[in-house]
């Protein structure tokens, strides 16, 4: 290489590790508790394929039922020989996700940009990817390839693998009406060991008797097994229903299946030439479990990585870490799985080694520019391996990401970048991680181990949807919980949990939804819905008052709390949320004037509220420092290290229950409890990481603070929860406190923080109280700077749509303020406009001899106000 060049490159290396260095400096000031983990997904809203790129750059693909929220296929750049050193990470904006990766090397520097192709199909997905195939998987796709890892040789299928994280397996394969078959399942299970935590299944194959199975009884970790049934289509629909569901006496509630074969009815099946694969080709049908997205109907998908190395003497490799079983194309330079293209790169790799977890390819010296491509979809040959020029295709979908994908985030302008930045990536996050499932849009809390429907997260999610206009996605979440919907009125999800407060979580969200949009036709085409639920409540109340000794006597029978506390105990989470249940349900009676109803259930709220409190003052405890609070497990003897775990619905009954305040010592005294417990300004020990803080646990604190008129304390769980995001916009759901330690838990992205972020952010600028509208009572100060604006365009109140904008001219000396006039649900309903914060900058109200802390108006009016200094 010339000495021209070579200085030249020294000198743009020197400038570029500067710039790389500040940027990673402002990175930490920005976010200052970043976790030491996270992953952020490059996919397309509602994308059937949720490619992850994580905290070091890597994709990240094909997670299993454990280790969870842990990929099995991890693809990095490197240089061989060379360690290299993270220098930083970002997103291109918010908006485009797009992830930039910077690393230092010995005379190396490398960027890398990773992201996803544009297809000509999208944003047109199918609404059920199943239609047109002989087997239908429901309740969702979790699963991974080349997950297990089988001892013997077998049929290939046992190193996929289905999982349902909290939830049955379900899948029907078409036959023809009331025929016979014989079904055997197939399992591999490569993460528990023998003598460690059970992970015991019910086998349930239509007209066959149940088979409860442990894995590790009958066989060891890695072995393929199978199970014979001779089924039959019992109710004559032409399909055979298969169910892999936990057991109630299991410890590990998640569930696994590698493969499905049905046979001819009373054809021999031997065990041992059906685990190796001899039988597949003699099967009718034959399922691939966990793999249904590759083989199903669906369109082809591509990541990208576009890599530039800046140095001398290195040599570029790819690393791929897999349990896929690849195989190296020499004339093309691919990767492929199942004979189908998995990576290609250009230039081509000079050599491609296979290492002991995977495959390395190498590149000629000093390369400048690498090109990478990831395929995912059966539908692939080589024409379609192509890729184009990446570096335009970097900018196309940059442009796609601004002007063409549709979401609703440009109603709310902040005057705070940061803020900003994290409200526009809560709300593609939200979309990106939600999926068609069974035909229905489906909001899920995470990418891997969460991609799933949870009650406790979609009422929030739908929640966050409806605060920025996007009611149908608040519709398609109604409709899942309907579809989880029992004849008894139970909304069961979690299984076999008996988490009652999903049926509360219902009924809440249906008054909700229908008070947001303000919609009584809608909500009376659902009062059924809505009543079924109410009943299965009462039976479960009925249930809790057959024994007057019982500990939860009148209250609701054990259950699980969640949050930190495990098991099923006598426990207040489901009565928190069962009296916010009843109390949304007399209201829901209030709208559509059903007295009768109404007054019939406000007297069993008030009973259960009577039995409660005769319980709390029972369980009423203090903690060392003298604070009451009540414990979450009913009649809890002995110490408890950290009363704060699990209080989330303690927060929830404050608001949005509004059940109790700060008149109710176990609510005063939980609150100091939070104040003395915070770290980073976050409540430390609320959830399952020990030691850790639930960043979005900020915003159930936060949100029962703003209710009780501490918005000071609402002000800083904002800033905290912000301060605990990476520098790519999202949130982990916990992690560990920065000088103790870098373990994390739950998925990546934890898209509920990201709709709990949507939530406080609103309420601290727009809340709700009986027939008022509070408008700007949470609002910072530090947002007031000259230049500063502020607007919510047409964003939904139970009073209708609040259009607001606020202005501060250029020399920071005049203040514009309007409020457009709302169309009124209520006819005493009214505004009430906080000034404090204009206040403490210095603006007076103009024309006026008093300006005070609280401007109340009329919503039927334009308001329009001005504040000078």
């Amino acid at each position: 290489m010339p000495k021209t060049q070579i200085g030249q490159m020294k000198t743009r290396y020197f400038f570029l590790t500067i710039a790389f260095f500040l940027l990673s400096c402002a990175q930490k000031q920005e976010f200052p508790y970043q976790p030491a983990t996270y992953r952020t997904p490059i996919c397309f809203t509602d994308d059937w394929q949720k490619s992850l790129v994580d905290q070091k750059g890597r994709l990240n693909y094909d997670f299993g039922p454990g280790p969870y929220a842990r990929p099995k296929t991890e693809i990095a750049f490197g240089a061989k020989n060379q360690s290299l050193e993270f220098v930083s990470q970002t997103q291109l904006s918010a908006r485009v996700p797009i992830v930039i990766t910077t690393f230092d090397g010995e005379n190396l520097k490398i960027q890398q940009q990773a992201f996803a192709l544009t297809e000509d199909w999208y944003p047109h997905l199918p609404a059920d990817p199943n239609i047109g195939f002989a087997s239908k998987r429901t309740l969702g796709f979790t699963g991974a390839l080349g997950w297990a890892q089988p001892t013997r040789k077998c049929d290939p299928a046992f190193r996929n693998v289905a999982s349902g994280t909290g939830r049955p397996i379900r899948y029907a394969v078409s036959v023809a009406p009331g025929s016979r078959k014989q079904v055997a399942l197939g399992f591999c299970d490569s993460y528990r060991e023998k003598g460690k935590i059970t992970r015991v299944m019910i086998l349930q194959v239509e007209g066959a008797m149940e088979q409860e199975i442990d894995l590790l009884v009958s066989g060891e970790q890695n072995e393929p097994q199978a199970f014979l049934f001779d089924a039959q289509d019992n109710n004559r629909d032409g399909k055979i229903d298969i169910e892999v569901r936990a057991s109630s006496n299991t410890q590990d509630p998640n569930v696994l299946i590698n493969a499905i074969w049905v046979f001819p009815d009373k054809m021999p099946v031997s065990m041992d030439a059906l685990i190796s694969g001899e039988l597949t080709s003699a099967a009718e049908t034959y399922v691939d479990c966990g793999n249904e997205l590759q083989w199903q109907a669906m369109p082809r998908r591509r990541d990208a990585i576009l890599a530039d190395f800046m140095g001398t003497n290195f040599t570029p490799v790819v690393q791929i870490k897999t349990g896929r079983q690849l195989t190296f194309h020499v004339d093309t330079g691919m990767l492929l799985f199942q004979n189908k293209p998995f990576l290609s790169t250009r230039p081509v790799a000079q050599n491609c080694e296979k290492t002991s977890d995977g495959w390395e390819l190498v590149f000629q010296s000093n390369t400048a520019q690498i090109e990478l491509v990831v395929y995912h979809g059966e539908k692939q040959n080589s024409e379609q391996a192509a890729f184009p020029e990446l570096t335009q295709a970097a900018q196309d979908i940059a442009a796609f990401w601004e002007n063409q994908v549709d979401l609703p985030w440009d109603g709310v302008r902040l005057p705070d970048k940061r803020m900003q930045n994290l409200f526009e990536s809560s709300v593609r996050v939200l979309y990106q991680i939600r999926e068609n499932v069974d035909g229905f849009p489906q909001f899920q809390p995470g990418p891997s181990v969460y991609r799933g429907f949870w009650a406790s997260d979609g009422i929030w999610d739908a929640d966050a949807a409806m605060l920025v206009g996007d009611f149908d996605a608040a519709q398609h979440t109604v409709d899942r919980f309907i579809e989880h919907q029992a004849e008894n009125g139970r909304i069961e999800i979690m299984s076999p949990s008996l988490l009652h407060r999903e049926t509360a979580h219902f009924i809440w969200l249906l008054h909700r939804y229908a008070t947001l949009k303000q919609d009584t036709t809608w909500l009376r085409d659902r009062w059924s819905y809505l009543e079924k639920a109410v009943r299965h409540y009462q039976h479960l109340r009925r249930e809790a008052s057959v024994d007057s000794t019982a500990p939860y006597f009148g209250l609701t029978p054990p259950g699980l709390t969640d949050g930190g506390i495990g098991g099923i105990n006598a426990e207040y989470g489901g009565v928190y949320w069962g009296l916010i249940g009843f109390k949304s349900a007399v209201a829901a009676a209030d709208m559509l004037g059903k007295d009768d109803q109404a007054q019939a259930w406000r007297d069993e709220f008030d009973d259960f509220l009577s039995a409660f409190r005769r319980a709390a003052e029972r369980d009423l405890r203090t903690d060392a420092n003298g604070h009451p609070f009540l414990p979450m497990k009913m009649m809890q003897t002995g110490d408890i290290p950290h009363p704060q775990r699990g209080q989330g619905q303690l927060c929830h009954a404050i608001y949005p229950g509004g059940i109790f305040d700060l008149d109710d010592p176990f609510v005063a005294g939980m609150l100091k409890i939070f104040d003395e417990a915070l770290v980073e300004g976050l409540v430390q020990d609320t959830g399952w990481l020990k030691g850790g803080v639930w960043p979005f646990f900020a915003t159930h604190r936060g949100l029962a603070e703003m209710w009780l008129g501490r918005t000071e304390k609402a002000q800083a769980a904002l800033i905290a929860l912000a301060d605990h995001a990476a520098p790519t916009y999202l949130w982990v759901e916990e992690q560990m406190p920065q000088d103790k330690g870098t373990r994390i838990a739950g998925d990546t992205p934890q898209t509920n923080a990201n709709a709990q972020f949507i939530r406080l952010l609103r309420h601290l600028l727009i809340l709700e109280r009986g027939s008022e509208l509070h408008l700007l009572h949470g609002l910072p100060s530090e947002w007031l700077t000259p230049g500063a604006e502020l607007s919510l365009a047409g964003m939904p109140t139970t009073f209708g749509r609040c259009t607001l904008s606020l202005k501060i001219s250029q020399d920071g000396k005049m203040v514009e303020l309007r409020v457009a006039r709302a169309e009124q649900w209520f006819a005493s309903a009214s505004v009430a406009l906080s000034l404090k914060a204009l206040k403490s900058k210095g603006f007076a109200l103009k024309n006026a001899e008093v300006t005070p802390d609280v401007w109340t108006g009329e919503l039927s009016k334009d308001i329009e106000l001005q504040f000078v200094k």
